[in-house]
């Protein structure tokens, strides 16, 4: 509640300096207008939100941290967490489920204590925005292409880091291969910190970086990979992987257009959706966050984004249960739906497809899949 109150704080601070300036305020950005060419604006909103950040977040994240800390401390997750980050560092990688879809390269020696470093600088900076980027770029290195990170321009008034690092990563990668790597690297870390952190950056990031673009995405596996960490039998569904799809190469398939192979685990980590292919009549399966964060809403929006589809409007995430179909509403919450119909022992599946299509579903996959 504490930290939802500074974001609601710095949200009011940063209307009233737009609305009526403090100081030199407004003279500074007519100035700055004034130097603008015809294709250039001047970002008000992430200029004051940089600012808020050092003048605010800087002095006030102990005690955010303090409180988070006692919380986590009090209902016994962060010993869950630190028992089970030991745990995991005694496991092979194959036990985590890699090398059955796909060939596992270990981060090198060099490779791996970069990513400490930027680990370490997303504990001990006060800026979300900061945090996220050293989190971007701990995925970056574990799974994308090597590439020049240096800003192109050399433009760093415009320079977006976050956009930057997300930009690198080419393509979405499915929700369980990532949440492995992040329970991976997240052990041989010994990042204790996990959780406080991806709260610090969900409740202070601003609202519109985490409803657009990839970062919450990413940010929403990092909790789902937290999820895993505290359950031991979690940890060893990880290793429960379809082996159908390998390849003669030992690469996989993909969740980006292709058919993704169902996972034999049932961790609440994932969710699973059925996405329809109207052109070819084929059914693809693929695997998302399943955590709280992650609203039919958001689910909507990254499917959309992974496929390239162009009208999500006409689109939306469906649930079938008992042969009807039901759209949820954009704040309704998959993995709670998922939860109690479970608890109901109710056969279900989700869904992603056009509001018009008609589609009749194969009986065996609504029980197979649920």
């Amino acid at each position: 509640v504490v930290i939802r109150n500074v974001r609601q704080f710095l949200n009011g601070l940063k209307n009233y300096l737009v609305k009526h300036g403090e100081g030199e305020l407004h003279d500074l950005i007519e100035k700055e207008r004034a130097r603008l060419n015809a294709n250039e604006f001047l970002n008000i909103d992430a200029i004051l939100e940089a600012v808020l950040h050092k003048i605010v977040l800087y002095p006030v994240k102990p005690h955010l941290y303090h409180l988070m800390i006692r919380e986590y401390s009090k209902n016994g997750w962060l010993q869950a967490l630190s028992e089970n980050l030991t745990y995991v560092r005694t496991l092979s990688p194959e036990q985590l489920g890699f090398g059955v879809r796909c060939k596992f390269t270990p981060p090198t020696t060099q490779k791996m204590e970069t990513i400490k470093i930027c680990l370490r600088k997303m504990q001990h900076h006060y800026s979300p925005l900061k945090k996220l980027e050293n989190l971007l770029r701990v995925i970056f290195l574990a799974i994308g292409k090597q590439q020049n990170c240096d800003n192109p321009n050399g433009d760093i008034e415009n320079y977006d880091p976050v956009n930057i690092e997300s930009s690198k990563i080419k393509t979405l990668p499915p929700a369980d291969e990532l949440v492995r790597w992040l329970v991976y690297l997240l052990a041989r870390t010994s990042t204790v910190g996990c959780e406080v952190e991806a709260w610090y950056m969900w409740e202070l990031l601003p609202k519109q970086l985490l409803t657009t673009g990839d970062s919450s995405y990413y940010l929403i596996t990092l909790f789902s990979a937290i999820d895993v960490l505290k359950n031991t039998e979690s940890i060893r569904k990880l290793g429960q992987v379809d082996d159908s799809s390998v390849t003669e190469d030992g690469s996989y398939c993909s969740s980006l257009g292709s058919v993704s192979p169902v996972l034999l685990s049932s961790s609440d980590a994932f969710v699973k959706v059925a996405v329809p292919d109207e052109l070819d009549g084929s059914i693809r399966y693929h695997t998302f966050p399943g955590v709280p964060q992650m609203t039919a809403g958001k689910l909507c929006r990254v499917i959309a984004h992974q496929f390239g589809i162009t009208n999500p409007e006409d689109h939306g995430l469906y649930l079938l249960v008992d042969g009807y179909e039901t759209c949820l509403l954009a704040n309704e919450c998959p993995d709670l739906i998922r939860h109690q119909l479970r608890q109901a022992h109710k056969a279900h599946l989700f869904a992603y497809k056009r509001h018009e299509a008609k589609i009749a579903w194969p009986k065996f996959i609504v029980s197979s899949l649920s």
